[in-house]
């Protein structure tokens, strides 16, 4: 009996010898009570034999279910039901996680939560490293893959990166390091930047004996202060395309920076400017330099040119109190939004104090009753409504909240024109911008079918301003002028007051500042200038006490001081004319080359030009 006793004895212990963790934990943990492996971080499975790969936030993501089998409610944002997983590091809720957009508001049923190799690709368990799936990369496959490399002419940016570099706008949304795409080089584009851009031109059917191409003026005003501007400066001129080229360096001649400007400028490579194209002008009273430039042979938008001062690393090696460029009368630009030519009409402006329209009497007649009224009947309705027309001509007078949006053209001259805003107020064509002409100028008239809209407090939501029930409070309420961020009184961005304002502004808008009226103090007399907005954004006030501030960003300098005035948004009509573009709107661009294919009887490397020998 003790024998047996003895055996068994020996039996159990020899039981307990054997009784261990599988593959001893594979050295990657410890054995604990029942048998059970305690992995070490970033190793799984029953031995501790798996790798754990890296995680990221899902691209995509479902609900887990009933996890800790409650059989309950599933348990909601904020409520962990694991902790100290190796799959879920961070323990995980039955739900969509928490998650916030870019002011910190708690977004419900957001999901994107962190997952192993953010559940776009699988985990190699014998490395720990992510296979992802064709599309995605990273070591946690946390980011997408940008076509092609960008074919080798761009960057692969996140989406943050390139709402930054797009004029400072923000992007904070979950996948702000994780969508991903080219920014591609000038004269590239597409997905991965494999195609090319060809030259712009002026479609040679644009330019008649009216109609003229607006190209880019500048001017560049060089304040020394209490002495003249002094030393080597360069320029940076960008193309039409982005591109930035800079001067060799311009020494500054007290009495004619001209001829060195333009040979600078006409001597950039690769036949940026074309010669003889660089019209220019010089003026020095008083310490103030200005100079005038304007791009002949680059027609279409033109960002505006900048001026370097430390062409010696950190050490200025030009002297000037400051320095300002802007538009002198309006930018280059590729749309003509009023196109529309009102024939048989010609207008010249008395400006000052006031600017308003005389109709010339142009057929003979006995008065310019004629006229007047093929002014009226090109002009026609300058809000959306056809309902608020009148007289047989089918037109409105406008008003200052729709006012007409017209352009002048010198008749005869090659300038592009100037555009303004225009109403009748009973017996007087009002104008809401002066035009930089003599009085007695023959101007010839156009217009078009788009709206320029004041944004106003639109009270009772009809977009007409009624006066005692809407309010005219949205308006600039700081210095525009040498900025292009403009400080409004009130909210009126898409994304958060588009419910009050008669027109919510957002980017890409294209605006006009106005004082509202057609009697200008002396820093408000100023042609219409087209903007586009880049940004709107609001600073929010971090002092109790203290009130949100909201801005926009344009496209380029203010060159005038609309302090108290107004915004008016343009709606693009069908007469818009894009008249400057790619191989003139005369061939096609060969978007591997980059060059153009021209139609038949036209020719240059832009089609600008006809040509009788090429048909």
């Amino acid at each position: 009996m003790r024998f047996f006793l003895l055996l068994l004895v020996s039996f159990v212990a020899l039981l307990g010898v054997k009784a261990e963790c599988p593959n001893a934990c594979s050295g990657h943990g410890d054995c604990t009570r029942y048998d059970m492996c305690d992995c070490n971080r970033n190793w799984q499975a029953a031995d501790c034999s798996e790798r754990t790969c890296q995680f990221g936030l899902a691209h995509v993501d479902t609900p887990k279910g009933d996890l800790d089998m409650s059989g309950g409610s599933l348990t909601g944002p904020g409520s962990s039901v694991i902790s100290g997983s190796m799959v879920y590091p961070y323990g995980t809720t039955e739900q969509f996680p928490d998650m916030a957009d870019a002011s910190g508001t708690t977004l419900l049923n957001s999901a994107h939560y962190y997952m192993e190799c953010s559940n776009k690709g699988m985990c190699n368990r014998q490395d720990g490293v992510c296979e992802c799936f064709e599309g995605y990369e990273g070591s946690a496959c946390q980011r997408a893959s940008c076509p092609n490399d960008c074919s080798n002419h761009g960057v692969c940016k996140s989406i943050f990166q390139i709402a930054e570099a797009d004029n400072s706008n923000t992007y904070e949304l979950w996948d702000k390091y994780s969508t991903m795409g080219c920014y591609c080089d000038p004269g590239y584009f597409g997905p991965d930047c494999s195609l090319r851009e060809c030259k712009h031109g002026v479609d040679p059917l644009y330019i008649d004996d009216e109609a003229n191409a607006r190209y880019s003026q500048f001017t560049i005003l060089l304040d020394g202060d209490t002495a003249d501007p002094e030393g080597d400066f360069s320029i940076t001129f960008y193309d039409v395309f982005g591109e930035d080229w800079e001067t060799d360096p311009i020494t500054f001649d007290s009495t004619d920076s001209c001829d060195v400007i333009t040979a600078a400028l006409e001597g950039l490579p690769n036949d940026v400017i074309p010669a003889d194209s660089v019209s220019c002008t010089f003026d020095l009273t008083s310490y103030l330099a200005t100079i005038e430039l304007q791009f002949t042979g680059n027609p279409g938008y033109l960002k505006e040119p900048e001026i370097n001062i430390y062409l010696s690393g950190s050490t200025a090696t030009f002297t000037v109190d400051s320095i300002i460029v802007s538009s002198m009368s309006g930018m280059g630009e590729f749309t003509d939004y009023v196109s529309t030519h009102c024939d048989d009409v010609s207008v010249s402006i008395t400006a000052g104090l006031y600017a308003y329209l005389t109709i010339e009497n142009t057929d003979g007649g006995a008065d310019n009753t004629n006229e007047i009224y093929k002014i009226k009947s090109c002009l026609s309705t300058s809000d959306y409504d056809d309902d608020t027309n009148q007289d047989v001509n089918n037109w409105d007078t406008g008003s200052v909240t729709w006012p007409h949006l017209v352009k002048f053209v010198e008749s005869g001259s090659t300038d592009g024109g100037f555009y303004s805003l225009l109403y009748y107020n009973t017996t007087t064509w009002n104008l809401m911008h002066d035009i930089p002409l003599d009085d007695d100028t023959e101007l010839e008239v156009f217009t078009t079918d788009a709206t320029m809209q004041m944004v106003f407090f639109d009270e009772d939501g009809d977009t007409h301003y009624v006066e005692g029930t809407d309010s005219l409070s949205v308006n600039v309420t700081a210095s525009t002028y040498g900025t292009d961020t403009i400080q409004l009184s009130t909210d009126a961005s898409c994304d958060t007051n588009n419910t009050v304002v008669s027109h919510c502004l957002e980017k890409g808008d294209v605006i006009m500042f106005s004082t509202g009226n057609w009697v200008f103090a002396d820093a408000d007399i100023a042609t219409g200038e087209f903007y586009t907005i880049t940004r709107v954004w609001t600073d929010l006030a971090d002092v109790a006490g203290t009130s949100d501030k909201y801005y926009i960003t344009v496209d380029h300098t203010v060159n005038v001081d609309f302090d108290g005035g107004y915004l008016y948004v343009m709606t693009e009509g069908d007469e818009s004319y894009d008249y400057v573009t790619e191989c003139s709107n005369r061939g096609y661009c060969n978007r591997d080359e980059g060059l153009c294919e021209c139609f038949k009887g036209y020719t240059n490397d832009n089609c600008d030009t006809q040509s009788s020998l090429a048909i």
